[in-house]
């Protein structure tokens, strides 16, 4: 029997050398390659002999469509590759990076070589309306689907593939309005419509556990249940970015929610890591203070950002038609969050006194307020104060703009106040003089005497006057 066992990888660590080692395991007599994609660069897999590829196919004729996608829409471009490669094999096993394989795959390769098999795919059914991608399928008669999470392909099968998408790809180019069919219909549909023998991987294994989701902890048993295949199996940050990325970091924290228990697998210092980068992601405040009550409790290091303000809770005094959102606390947080925006973070109604505030939800030490004005626009933002309080109601101004300087919109050049005397508050807030008019401001960052950046050490010294205004 002649065939390659080709593990199919986007990265490399622990838990996917692992997966590849028991892959290989599973195909006794195979030639064992790692198909690897490192259009980022070059990718260490150790011992393993590799079969490397980029994003760019065009030496064989495949396009690159949909333009900057094409490998992620078209999975089969690295089959083609990999039989261009390493021809003249009967067959090819191919299993991705996130499926266990958890029983011996010989007796299937024996089946597959007796009764002349030339595709093995997961869940072989008919393409419907309802299917995201059915516009696509069309434009091959009688459309198919199946998953390919692990599937055998013979080489006949695969010199099939690349003909069909190089008629397509001549199609395309008569006609660029011409759908063009994604991996999922076109591998099933191509060898279907050939006449092939396509056979159904649950004849060959437990596929309770062989779905889109949602992902299991490499350390979860279920991962490794005798007899299975199981997808997709992950660790570390990449199952928690898996997880996080349909409800958000707060729902999966909450004991009850989906798949919140498949969290008690990993351990707490990777999942506080990944949970901290997507609470301030979103500008979770409250998720962020909850996780670092935890941090403490357990004796880990917390994140300590220099700017005080960051992802904080934040207002604004109005919201009106140009504000991106219509929840005075969102609109307002995009101004101290991870994202800094092209124009405005935030933008209040036209009306006297406009401001915006920051619960820096903590007694702080406040010495520099950094300040980026909209990119245009500036005018409306020369003269402000900005104001501290203890408790909410009890502002004190500790320094005041009253010329009309331009406030640079800038991010390498911003606003700078720099208090003479650290002052002890937690509200920080910024607002508006003159005649009725907008606020609107790209960023705000605040920073103590003790956790100053570098850049700003040097300007804060004692001057005479309570507080100084340094531009640029």
């Amino acid at each position: 029997m002649s065939y390659v066992a080709a593990f199919r990888a986007y990265e490399w660590n622990d838990c996917i050398a692992m997966l590849a080692a028991r892959f290989f395991a599973a195909t006794p007599g195979a030639r064992h390659v790692v198909l690897m994609n490192e259009e980022r660069g070059p990718i260490d897999v150790g011992a393993h002999e590799k079969v490397a590829h980029g994003s760019d196919f065009s030496d064989i004729g495949l396009p690159d469509v949909p333009a900057g996608r094409s490998l992620w829409f078209n999975g089969d471009y690295a089959y083609g590759h990999l039989r261009r490669v390493l021809p003249g094999y009967e067959h090819y096993v191919i299993a991705e990076s996130d499926v266990a394989v958890n029983l011996s795959l010989a007796p299937m390769m024996e089946k597959v070589v007796s009764a002349k098999i030339d595709l093995v795919v997961h869940e072989l059914r008919p393409c419907l309306p309802s299917w995201p991608w059915f516009d696509a399928a069309s434009a091959q008669p009688n459309p198919v689907c199946a998953g390919l999470f692990i599937f055998v392909a013979s080489g006949r099968a695969l010199d099939a593939l690349l003909t069909e998408r190089l008629r397509l790809a001549a199609q395309l180019r008569a006609d660029p309005s011409a759908p063009w069919p994604i991996v999922e219909s076109f591998v099933a549909t191509t060898v279907w419509n050939a006449g092939m023998r396509i056979g159904e991987i649950g004849e060959f294994a437990d596929t309770d556990h062989l779905k889109v989701g949602p992902a299991l902890s490499v350390n979860d048993p279920a991962a490794h249940r005798p007899g299975s295949l199981v997808h997709p199996v992950l660790s570390g940050p990449m199952l928690l970015r898996r997880l996080l990325s349909p409800l958000g970091p707060a729902e999966y924290r909450r004991p009850g929610a989906p798949h919140h228990d498949s969290l008690r697998f990993e351990p707490f210092s990777t999942l506080a890591a990944v949970f901290w980068d997507a609470f301030e992601m979103r500008g979770d405040h409250r998720g962020l203070a909850e996780l670092r009550e935890e941090m403490l409790q357990r004796g880990l290091p917390v994140p300590q950002p220099l700017d005080l303000a960051w992802c904080k809770p934040a207002t604004v005094s109005s919201i009106c038609q140009w504000s991106a959102t219509q929840d005075p606390e969102e609109e307002a947080t995009r101004a101290n969050g991870r994202v800094f925006h092209d124009i405005c973070a935030f933008h209040t109604g036209e009306e006297a006194d406009a401001w915006w505030r920051v619960d820096l939800l903590e007694r702080q030490e406040v010495q520099v307020v950094e300040i980026v004005n909209r990119a245009d626009f500036g005018e409306r933002f020369q003269r402000f104060v900005i104001e501290t309080a203890l408790s909410g109601d009890d502002w004190t101004v500790v320094s005041e703009k009253d010329d009309d300087r331009p406030v640079s919109g800038d991010a390498a050049f911003p606003w700078r106040v720099v208090l003479g005397e650290p002052v002890a508050c937690r509200f920080v807030r910024i607002r508006r003089l003159g005649p009725p008019g907008f606020l609107h401001l790209r960023r705000v960052r605040i920073f103590g005497p003790q956790l100053l950046p570098q850049s700003l050490a040097e300007t804060v010294e004692a001057p005479p006057l309570s507080a100084r205004a340094v531009h640029g």
